[in-house]
Order: structure tokens, then sequence, then C-alpha cells
């Protein structure tokens, strides 16, 4: 009685997990992941050398000089970085490009190469982000620009 419970549960499983596998979104994604892979891997041995091999009070950091433990977290903290940041941009171009292909798009270039530009465009501006979050009310005049403190508020005084 057990094993038609779990045969029936197991037959609508099937049915739902085939469904959800066939849907165009899902198989992009899937085809994008697959496609950056490498950056995937790489990124997480930099992670296993910075921060597991190279961690404070670790067996190796303890046999290295400083410097060099310094050095080489801070090439792998960069590969992170940029790693992590062009697997972002190959999701977004081959995401698109994948569901334009799976959706028979005759070009389907072209919807990867709008979708990137839409990415850039809707991508906040680190420095502006910044700016917004340090610069003070009180730094603009009545004009609107901003305004260069003189000698009265710590400023150089103009020879």
């Amino acid at each position: 009685m057990r094993e038609k419970k779990e045969s029936r549960f197991t037959q609508k499983a099937l049915v739902i997990a085939e469904k959800v596998g066939s849907e165009v979104h899902l198989k992009s994604v899937r085809d994008a992941f697959l496609l950056t892979i490498p950056f995937l891997v790489l990124s997480g041995f930099m992670v296993f050398i910075a921060w597991v091999l190279l961690a404070e009070g670790s067996f190796v950091a303890a046999h290295l000089p400083a410097n060099v433990v310094a050095a080489v977290t801070t090439i792998c903290s960069k590969t992170i970085n940029g790693g992590q940041n062009i697997l972002a941009l190959f999701m977004v171009i081959m995401t698109s490009y994948n569901l334009a292909k799976y959706k028979h798009y005759p070009q389907p270039l072209i919807p990867a190469v709008v979708s990137l530009g839409a990415l850039f465009i809707l991508m906040p501006s680190v420095y502006a982000s910044w700016h917004l979050r340090h610069v003070r009310k009180h730094d603009y005049g009545s004009s609107g620009y901003r305004s260069l403190p003189g000698p009265a508020q710590g400023g150089q005084a103009a020879d």
C-alpha cells in the first residue's frame, strides 16, 4: 500500500518536474549558468585560497611572510570580484541570447545586446550612490551649485 502511494507521488512529481524543466525561461537561465561555470569555479578556487588556506591563524598563513599572504589575498580578492562581475555580464547576455534562440528569433544576438544595454542603463552608478550618501545638503547654496569652503569654513584664502 505504501509503495503505491510513493509510486503515485513519484509519477505526479515527475510530471511537474517535466513541465518545469521544459519552461523556456528556466532553460535559458540553466544554459547560461552552464556556460559560465568556469567563472564560478575560478571564483570558488580563489575563495578557498584567500579565506581558507590563507585565513588568519591557518597553518599555511603562519608559515608564510605577512606581505606574501597580503599580496596573494589581494590578488585572490580582485580575481573573485572580477570573475563575479564578468559572470553577471555573461549571465545577462547568455540568458537573453538563449531565450531569443528558444523563441526562434532570426538574430538572437540583437536581444542579447539590448539586454546588455539595459543592464548598463539601469545599473546604479557606484559614484552616484556614494555621492548621494556623502554630500551634505548645506554644501549647496541657493543657486544649486556646490559652494567651495572659504577661509571662515576651514578652506584656504584666495590669492
